[in-house]
């Protein structure tokens, strides 16, 4: 398993900038779905479902933009990253969605999108 680098601000910063561009009228909607749902018990399951949601709407509408972000979190070139084995990919998602280091990344970044948003 490849091990995915610590976030940074940058990487704030760059979710953000993504979401900014997505804008998606479905996206919020979604996510408050999900973050309504959960019991006291289940909200780092939440968590990852949102972060999974952000991921996924970020490919449909901004692939490029997508790739070159999961390439630097493994330090690679978007050219290597491409041409790397079709786990990689797999892998740095399920890092991402599930460690706890990460949890709740994505949350956190979206809500910084709304406050910015307006």
């Amino acid at each position: 398993m490849s091990k995915i680098r610590k976030l940074t601000a940058q990487d704030v910063f760059t979710i953000v900038d993504m979401l900014k561009k997505v804008a998606s009228n479905t996206l919020p909607k979604i996510i408050k779905g999900v973050s309504e749902a959960p019991k006291e018990g289940d909200k780092a399951g939440a968590q990852i479902q949102i972060g999974i949601m952000i991921l996924t709407e970020l490919y449909a509408n901004l692939k490029d933009d997508l790739i070159t972000w999961l390439a630097s979190m493994v330090n690679m070139k978007r050219e290597e990253y491409l041409e790397s084995d079709a786990e990689l990919t797999l892998e740095i998602i399920d890092q991402l969605s599930t460690n706890k280091e990460y949890n709740g990344f994505f949350l956190r970044a979206y809500n910084l999108y709304k406050k910015i948003a307006g």
